[in-house]
Order: structure tokens, then sequence, then C-alpha cells
């Protein structure tokens, strides 16, 4: 059998176990090498990423023409697009540039962009749809209601508020005896409810003049 000093010197461990030391040089240098390989194949994934994507979008958008006109469908539906908004802009009833003119020139004042009441008994339901107009152009904007939208919640609030007042006036009426006057009164308050428009709670306001002379009439002692 060999001697510890013969295996040690055919380059064996005497230990039993490899104890030949780490190679932390070589270690270091195919570490920093990996590493700048990696960074250095960055800008390659970046020009393959884009090239990829940049084909994706010419072959689903740039160049996607399903009706055949020639023309890329994305340029069709922009300009249609663009176009409804300049319409809208310029037709509302105070366009935007109309409201801009007037509150750089003259401020706030001017009653076409001064805000106005739009609630209460004393304000027609004419007027107050008609406070809407001049903020029309500006509720285009991104993230902004559309007129319609602040004009139906508006009605909605007037017709509620009508139907209330009309089923006060009913009372009244049928305690006066009025009771076709009640009746008509009752059925204008359910329509209320059901269908909030200017004309359906410009007929109620209307009622509820006629009736309160009406209660008025009857109430009054008889000579």
């Amino acid at each position: 059998m060999s001697t510890d000093s013969e295996r040690s010197i055919e380059g064996h461990s005497p230990h039993g176990f490899d104890d030949t030391p780490t190679r932390d040089k070589t270690i270091a240098i195919w570490a920093t090498i990996s590493a700048l390989t990696l960074v250095g194949l960055i800008p390659f994934f970046h020009t393959y990423f884009n090239k990829m994507t940049d084909a994706e979008i010419d072959r689903k958008v740039q160049n996607l023409d399903r009706d055949g006109d020639g023309r890329a469908d994305y340029l069709t539906a922009r300009d249609r697009a663009f176009a409804d908004a300049r319409r809208q802009l310029t037709e509302a009833p105070t366009s935007i540039e109309a409201a801009l003119g007037q509150l750089t020139s003259q401020g706030r004042n001017v009653p076409a962009v001064r805000p106005r009441r739009n609630d209460g008994v004393d304000v027609s339901v004419d007027d107050a749809v008609s406070t809407l107009a001049a903020v029309e152009g500006w509720t285009l904007r991104k993230h902004e209601d559309a007129r319609e939208v602040a004009e139906a919640a508006l009605l909605r609030g007037r017709a509620d508020e009508v139907a209330r007042r009309i089923v006060a006036a009913e009372a009244r009426a049928r305690a006066a005896g009025l009771e076709a006057d009640a009746d008509a009164g009752a059925a204008l308050a359910e329509r209320l409810r059901q269908s909030a428009n200017a004309e359906t709670v410009t007929e109620g306001e209307r009622w509820l003049a006629v009736i309160q002379g009406r209660i008025a009439g009857a109430d009054a002692p008889s000579e």
C-alpha cells in the first residue's frame, strides 16, 4: 500500500477529501464576463422587442384596411372622431371659442357664461335648461359628463319637486271639493314620476298655478 507521503506526491489528499484551494480568480473573471455579456445583450433585446412590436402595430393598426378603401381604418376613425368633436364644440349654443373669448375680454359677468340659478319655483324650466348652454362646450372635455346628462339630472330633480308640490296641492283641492282637479293633479304627478321632460314639468307648473287660484276661490267666503 502507498504511504501518506506517496499519496501526497501523487497529488492525492492525505486527509481523504479534496482540499484543493478554491479558484477565486477564475470565478471572478467568469462572473464579470457573464455580467458584461448580459449588459451588452440589453440593447439587442430592446431592438428585437421594438421591431416585433412595431411589426404587430403595422399589421393590426397602421396597415389594417378592412373595408378595402386604400386608407387605414384607424385614420378614418380618427378623422371621424375629430370632426364630430369639432362640430359639437363649434355648434353648441355657446361654443367653447366664444366662451373663452367672452371670459378673456369681459370676465365672468357676461350673461352667456355667468353662472345662474337653475333651481327653485321662481325659475321656469326653460330658463333652468338654458343655463346649461354656456357650459355645453366645457362638458365635452375629457372625464366630464355631456350636457345631456346634466340636463337629464336637472329635469329629474325639477320633476320630483313639482310632483311633490302637486301631491300637496291635490290634498288641498280635495278638501276644497275640487275632485276633478285633484284627479287631474294625481294623474299629472304620476306622469312626472314616470317621465321627467321639459313639457311635463312645464305642464305641472301650470297646473299648480291654476289650482292655487281655484283653491283660493273655493275657500273664499261667499257673499
